[in-house]
């Protein structure tokens, strides 16, 4: 292979090409590269700073909701506490209405079985009176007269 002044000016042609090609082409590339690498870049922190406060904004919902769920638990406990306490109080009430409506029945009964035997016993007595009478008043009457 020959080296004539055909190679060397290709050559060199070659060299002023890459030399014109860097400057034209190449480096407003590179420019345009590096000021998306920047901005990528940019965007990236920022998008990891709003992760973060977004993190930090569901973290606080997070506890936001379940101190208000601790706290409607609480309510449910204690109310449903003052209800069973409310129950119990209106179930003695009516332990103790009944009693009394019992003790008071019972009275009436006694009084009213008191009357009635007594009622019974004047009748009882009235009857046999009568019976007697008769049986033994017809027989006095025989009686006396013999």
């Amino acid at each position: 292979m020959e080296i004539n002044a055909t190679f060397l000016i290709a050559a060199i042609s070659f060299i002023v090409f890459v030399i014109i090609m860097n400057f034209i082409f190449y480096k407003p590339i590179e420019e345009i590269v590096k000021k998306r690498e920047n901005f990528i870049d940019e965007n990236l922190d920022e998008a990891k700073k709003n992760n973060a406060a977004s993190q930090k904004l569901n973290d606080e919902y997070d506890k936001k909701i379940n101190d208000a769920n601790l706290y409607g638990k609480s309510v449910i406990d204690k109310e449903t506490t003052a209800a069973k306490g409310k129950k119990a109080e209106l179930i003695h009430e009516a332990q103790q209405k009944a009693a009394q409506k019992i003790i008071t029945h019972q009275q009436e009964l006694k009084k009213t079985y008191a009357e009635v035997k007594n009622s019974l016993q004047d009748e009882a007595k009235s009857l046999a009176d009568e019976i007697s009478a008769k049986l033994f008043g017809k027989e006095l009457k025989k009686g006396e007269e013999g």
